[in-house]
């Protein structure tokens, strides 16, 4: 399984932006460009579990959130591969639960 598009919206400092990955990818630039926010999004798809502290006022764009604040992360996940079944029901981990999914299919 592979991330292969990844969408952000009202976190930390970007406003809005799509990353389409290739099959191997490192993220380069200088400093304050983006680079930890885009990893530290990936680590929330992944389980907030996963991020090395809570979620703070400054996660939200612009730093001043109100109660209609939200930021979005959106992930096409692609290549279930090995074997694998390819239906959502399959993979719970990522279509089920407290994850709001919505399964497209790509060809």
């Amino acid at each position: 399984m592979r991330i292969t598009q990844l969408e952000i919206s009202g976190f930390r400092g970007i406003k809005h932006g799509v990353l389409s990955f290739p099959r191997h990818c490192v993220l380069l630039g200088p400093n304050d460009v983006g680079k930890t926010s885009i990893a530290e999004a990936l680590a929330l798809l992944a389980g907030r579990d996963r991020l090395t502290r809570p979620t703070c006022d400054w996660d939200f764009y612009g730093g001043a959130p109100d109660a209609s604040s939200r930021f979005d992360i959106i992930a096409t996940v692609t290549d279930f591969g090995d074997g694998k079944s390819q239906q959502p029901k399959d993979h719970p981990d990522w279509f089920a639960g407290e994850r709001s999914a919505t399964p497209v299919w790509w060809h």
